[in-house]
């Protein structure tokens, strides 16, 4: 009786075990019906492999180090928490400029009492986070990008009307108020102008950078909602759409493209053991495979400490946390402590109220004895 299939032995150099309990292990080391296998349960799973890989001329080895550069994905996630913990331990900028150490007074700045790098230590450290992330960033997007570079959506023109929308009203408002007490005190030029029509657009110094033309009159009020209302309500939407846009068709072609993954996967399958069945069967065999097995759920971590994870007590804790009761009790909680915060708020700005009233009247009843 022949050995079954999948226990074949690896037709590579490299020696391994007749099992694999990896796809990675199976697809790199093993024998050509090992790694059909092993594709097809990828391409079930939507995970497929990159093109690059699939029409290298050595699928074995490129596949090899495909897969490392998989499991150094965690490398890549630490280096973005480091380049996040990165804001904490770099020295503020500011305190560079001021006379005097600004940055030892920490709890007036809030600073915080995690130590400081020195100069040579942040440019080391930026230094090494921005090699890794280069790193990733190229490795990626030349070999294994499914979606090429040079057809990502670029559409400049949205922008380029906000920009020039942005530069239009600057010139007009610097003009506007040439002469007048706005421009004296805030609109003294026109690259301050547009820098505050900018931030102005953001609603970040509304209303305070159009006071001082308010109090003059009140009817320049009217140009700066209307530009308010223009840029929040119309402009900023319109970008939001472009967004949007742009994003919706990049998922199309995303969809579409994890499809032809898939299919290019199975035909990598296919071409591996084409010798031994045709095309018809190897899709009627991948639609039965779809069909009659289901993948199990990913086994939770506390698993690993069976003697807790199935005890009885953690048995009826996962019931009850799975059941409608929890969600009830949580959400009791939730509104006890609503309405806590409404009790103690009250409370606070009632107690004010008394204290001032209380001041009041002491002002009052002192103040013949003071006269």
């Amino acid at each position: 009786m022949e050995s079954p299939l999948l226990g074949e032995t690896s037709d590579s150099s490299y020696q391994r075990p007749e099992h694999f309990y990896r796809r990675a292990d199976a697809i790199t080391y093993g024998s050509n019906f090992q790694k059909a296998a092993a594709l097809v349960d990828l391409a079930e799973d939507g995970v497929g492999l990159p093109e690059q890989i699939l029409d290298h001329s050595s699928f074995g080895t490129a596949a090899k180090y495909y897969f490392v550069f998989i499991k150094f994905d965690f490398i890549w996630t630490l280096n973005y928490f480091a380049l996040i913990l990165l804001n904490f331990l770099e020295k503020p900028l500011w305190c560079a400029n001021c006379a005097d150490d600004c940055c030892k007074d920490r709890g007036y700045f809030y600073l915080g009492q995690l130590p400081y790098l020195n100069t040579l230590e942040t440019l080391i450290y930026e230094v090494v986070c921005l090699a890794i992330l280069v790193a990733d960033l190229l490795v990626y997007g030349l070999y294994l990008s499914p979606v090429a570079f040079s057809v990502l959506p670029v559409r400049i023109a949205p922008y380029i009307r906000v920009v020039f929308l942005i530069l239009s009203i600057s010139w007009v408002a610097f003009v506007m108020f040439e002469d007048t007490e706005q421009g004296n005190t805030v609109f003294t030029s026109y690259a301050i102008t547009l820098y505050q029509m900018f931030v102005l657009f953001t609603t970040s110094n509304n209303p305070d950078v159009w006071i001082p033309a308010y109090k003059a009159s009140r009817w320049y009020a009217l140009f700066f909602v209307l530009y308010v209302l223009l840029g929040v309500y119309f402009v900023t939407n319109l970008i939001l759409a472009v967004v949007y846009d742009s994003f919706k068709n990049q998922l199309v072609k995303q969809v579409a493209e994890a499809d032809n993954m898939r299919k290019r996967t199975l035909m990598k399958a296919f071409s591996l053991i084409d010798k031994f069945i045709n095309l018809d069967e190897f899709a009627d065999l991948c639609h039965a495979i779809a069909l009659r097995f289901q993948k199990e759920d990913v086994a939770s971590c506390f698993e690993y400490f069976p003697t807790v994870y199935h005890a009885p007590f953690s048995k009826k804790l996962k019931t009850f946390v799975r059941s409608p009761v929890f969600g009830y009790i949580i959400s009791f909680i939730l509104v006890v402590n609503l309405v806590a915060v409404i009790i103690e708020t009250t409370v606070c700005i009632s107690f004010i109220e008394i204290s001032i009233l209380k001041e009041h009247c002491l002002t009052f009843l002192l103040l013949p004895t003071l006269n």
